[in-house]
């Protein structure tokens, strides 16, 4: 029997130093380093070759006198490796030993490769143990851009001498790193798009029975086209021709005529702009989506010539009664590599991303701990290079010291609202979901709490605010708040290791902003910035000064959203309009707290009563004033709008929708300009100069909230029209300079 062994593997054994027992007797103790291949013979093990690679079980050792001096020496082929062991049981008097060093050869001596070969990956090792995690990193090797990492589980048997055979199947994994992608494959590029091969796809499958292959679904743009929809592949976006030849017709932006594309099989484009597809007249399109799909059995046929994506993973999963012969898939690379997983002794294989082109290269890869034995080899235009010698990786959960990374900037949450936020993504441990055993919230960064003298470790955790696991993901619940609230808060992530992640996020409890869209003079309704139902507006009126919280006609003083965060409050207290009365009670004028529009009552009134308008002293907004047939001012308002962000500039004052200040100019003796809105100082200001003047010296100024900068002899009148406040500016001879209309909906303030 022959015994492959691993190196320094530890072990209880009852046997001697330098052998070990045929028979599994664990009774005693001690340490061997297995280390090569043994020959068990009569209870002993004798080590013939220091061989410590993968072995398929069919190798056969020769008995040979291959130095004609009467004694058998012997022979081992095993993984195009040659071994000889000499037996030195006769030792000629003429045969001569040399101690000389074996001449090393360069690879420009090669003389049996007679065109391409790849040499050896370089410092390939375990660049790091963690906890359910694999780390292998190698150097790059010049213009070699794809690497197979072939690993086991199982490489040798010194438990199971017992065992007559060794039974290796099903127990290689193989993952297919490509660097550089993007770049690798590119065939060419126009204005519109990067044309370029798919890296992997399937070319022939044998028998489906007991396959699974995990990936990303495709999408068929032909069936959109066909349903009516409008395809437009944006920019950054990739489409794939699948198997078969496509050529389809697209508008772009920049240009009138519509454009022509054809693909290969097996090919792609990457979008620079939008390309809207007109139609398709040969063939079809696809789109790769980010939903994944698990195809069982024959639905893999469904991926036969399509891109596989990084992340596909293939795998036999049926048992040994559904391989055949011809359990098998071929791939095909777009550098015309190819590669037969037979799943007689293949278990997995799956496609990784090494990334951007760089002098060094990780594998990367989730594995539950235990011991893995892999080797690693580039290869290329279906060359495959020397492979590594064979490369211990350990996951180990007591390796951990690596604290849970936390993505999470901040929350947000609306108050009187209970949210919950799946942040999976943002939480980041080794070992996934399942390596993280605690967390907690820290809401009082600045207090230590708990009396450790650290003030960012407090488990702080409350009924409406806390992190936790469900159902195999990490969520956070925050809610209901009935106070605004903008602070730092901590969360802590604590793993199985302990290892702890902290991370200062913040956290706001904000109001969603209410609007009120309608008033029809008893009923106010409106909504608020986002779908939120139970949100409570309270309504207040803004009088002389005074602000007073209105309730409706039950009394009640809060109203609530609806699913679609509308609300309503049916006033029922007035019509939406004071009314000026003197002394002896008479009404004397109507004022509209919605425009602030005044009527004065009655051709009497019209006679006694009087509407002046000045500026305001120091604010320029307009005032308006009642004065009685004395001069004295028995009312007064000022007029501020919050509308449009520039001052409007139009021929006619119908059909204005937004709210605003509008300007109607009368003659040409003035030019005018609008301040850009986007200026820190003044934006959206109308500026006035005379035609005349060159240099555009500006004699007044009109600003978006109402605010006038006119000269002293200017005259401003009060006017209307229909509900709405006109002032009418005119020269010191009398001349109508130009109108504006003061557009505005003043009737509350509302939280």
């Amino acid at each position: 029997n022959l015994l492959a062994a691993n190196a320094s593997v530890s072990t209880t054994q009852s046997a001697s130093t330098g052998t070990c027992s045929a028979n599994n007797n664990f009774s005693g103790s001690g340490s061997y380093n297995y280390y090569g291949i043994y020959v068990v013979e009569n209870g002993r093990s004798y080590r013939l070759f220091d061989y410590v690679d993968e072995v398929k079980g069919d190798e056969v050792p020769k008995a040979i006198d291959y130095d004609n001096d009467g004694d058998k020496d012997l022979l081992y082929f095993v993984n195009n490796v040659l071994y000889l062991k000499e037996n030195l049981e006769n030792k000629p008097s003429n045969k001569v030993y040399l101690n000389e060093a074996p001449t090393v050869l360069s690879p420009s001596d090669n003389k049996y490769l007679n065109k391409y070969y790849i040499e050896a990956v370089n410092n390939a090792h375990e660049s790091d143990i963690g906890n359910s995690i694999v780390n292998l990193s190698f150097d790059t090797l010049q213009n070699i851009y794809n690497y197979r990492m072939t690993y086991f589980d199982i490489v040798d048997k010194h438990r199971n001498l017992k065992r007559d055979e060794i039974e290796p199947r099903r127990n290689k994994n193989i993952v297919d790193g490509i660097a550089g992608e993007g770049e690798i494959n590119n065939i060419f590029e126009n204005d519109y798009y990067t044309k370029r091969k798919d890296l992997v796809y399937i070319d022939r499958i044998g028998s489906y029975r007991g396959l699974e292959m995990a990936t990303y679904k495709m999408k068929s743009i032909r069936d959109d086209l066909n349903s009516g929809n409008t395809v437009t592949i944006s920019a950054g976006t990739r489409l794939y021709s699948g198997p078969s030849y496509l050529e389809l017709t697209y508008q772009v932006d920049s240009e009138d005529e519509n454009q022509t594309l054809k693909l290969e099989p097996n090919t792609n484009i990457e979008a620079k702009e939008d390309l809207v597809i007109v139609g398709i007249s040969r063939g079809n399109g696809y789109i790769q989506t980010t939903d994944e799909v698990v195809y069982n059995g024959d639905e893999i046929s469904k991926m036969k010539g399509y891109p596989i994506p990084f992340g596909t993973k293939i795998t036999f999963v049926g048992d040994k009664t559904a391989l055949k012969k011809d359990s098998y898939i071929d791939l095909y690379y777009y550098d015309k590599s190819e590669l037969r997983l037979d799943f007689n002794d293949t278990y997995s294989w799956e496609l990784y991303d090494l990334g951007e082109l760089n002098t060094e290269y990780l594998f990367s890869l989730n594995k539950k701990n235990d011991y893995y034995y892999a080797k690693l080899n580039g290869f290329k235009n279906n060359t495959i290079g020397t492979s590594t010698r064979q490369i211990l990786l350990s996951p180990q959960m007591k390796a951990d010291k690596n604290q849970p990374d936390i993505a999470l900037n901040s929350i947000k949450v609306p108050v009187y609202q209970e949210v919950e936020i799946d942040i999976t993504d943002k939480i980041t441990e080794d070992r996934g979901v399942d390596g993280v055993s605690k967390l907690f919230i820290d809401f009082y960064l600045e207090k230590d709490t708990d009396g450790d003298l650290n003030p960012k470790n407090d488990d702080n955790s409350m009924p409406n605010l806390k992190a936790y696991k469900k159902d195999g993901k990490i969520f956070l619940k925050a809610g209901k708040f009935t106070t605004l609230i903008d602070k730092k808060v901590g969360i802590n992530v604590v793993d199985e290791n302990g290892n702890v992640g902290f991370k200062e996020i913040n956290f706001e409890v904000y109001s969603p902003i209410p609007e009120i869209e309608a008033y029809d003079g008893t009923t106010i309704s409106g909504k608020i910035s986002e779908a939120l139902s139970d949100e409570p507006i309270n309504f207040y009126r803004f009088r002389g000064g005074n602000l007073t919280k209105l309730g409706d006609t039950e009394g009640k003083v809060t109203v609530s959203t609806n699913d679609k965060g509308e609300f309503e409050l049916k006033t029922g207290l007035f019509t939406g309009g004071l009314t000026l009365k003197d002394a002896s009670g008479k009404d004397i004028a109507n004022i509209s707290e919605k425009t602030g529009k005044i009527d004065i009552l009655t051709p009497e009134n019209k006679l006694k009563y009087k509407i002046k308008v000045s500026k305001e002293e120091n604010t320029n907004y307009p005032k308006i004033f009642i004065q009685d047939e004395t001069g004295k001012n028995i009312f007064n308002q000022i007029l501020r709008v919050n509308g449009n962000s520039k001052v409007g500039v139009v021929n006619s004052f119908e059909n204005l929708k937004k709210n605003g200040v509008y300007l109607k100019s009368y003659q040409n003796d003035f030019g005018y300009y609008v301040l850009p809105e986007n200026i820190s100082n003044n934006p959206g200001v109308y500026v006035g100069y005379r035609s005349s003047d060159s240099n555009q010296t500006p004699v007044f100024k009109i600003y978006p909230d109402g605010r006038l900068e006119l000269p002293n002899s200017y005259n401003i009148d009060y006017s209307e029209d229909k509900d709405y406040i006109i002032l009418k500016i005119s020269d010191s001879s009398g001349k109508q300079l130009f109108d504006l209309l003061f557009k505005l909906d003043a009737d509350y303030v509302i939280n």
